[in-house]
């Protein structure tokens, strides 16, 4: 008989899949990019960096699948999935060579992820952040 894990590792999306959502993403920045730019927005001040990472708001309700869905696209458990609260706090999840778990002041501390903007909203907002780098 199969396990539930098991199962949930049948339904991780195949790469084309993966990258299609990362090509999609990309169309989504491009296409924002003029109105962002049109209204000063926030997006100008990174986008020249360079980075190959895209970056993603996901916002839903208490137990609306955000979890289950990040663990879905990504094809392994890198959230807490449940129907209680599992979190509080905003996760910034990146890819790199291990799995490593950072708080909110190492997120904002370092300027080649992009997040040192945050540090204008205080400690309370730092404080509720975290970094996720998975391989």
């Amino acid at each position: 008989p199969s396990t539930s894990q098991e199962n949930d590792n049948d339904r991780s999306p195949s790469p084309s899949v993966q990258q299609s959502i990362l090509n999609q993403c990309s169309e989504l920045h491009s296409s924002i990019m003029p109105l962002n730019t049109s209204l000063q927005g926030p997006l100008a001040k990174n986008s020249d960096k360079g980075t190959s990472l895209p970056f993603v708001f996901l916002v839903g309700n208490h137990s609306s699948g955000k979890s289950s869905f990040i663990n879905y696209v990504l094809g392994r458990p890198v959230q807490t999935a449940g129907v209680a609260p599992t979190d509080d706090c905003f996760t910034v999840i990146a890819p790199g060579p291990q799995d490593v778990d950072q708080d909110g002041p190492a997120l904002v501390g370092d300027p080649d992820i992009g997040f040192e903007g945050l540090r204008q909203f205080g400690p309370t907002l730092i404080h509720h952040t975290q970094l996720k780098v998975r391989e």
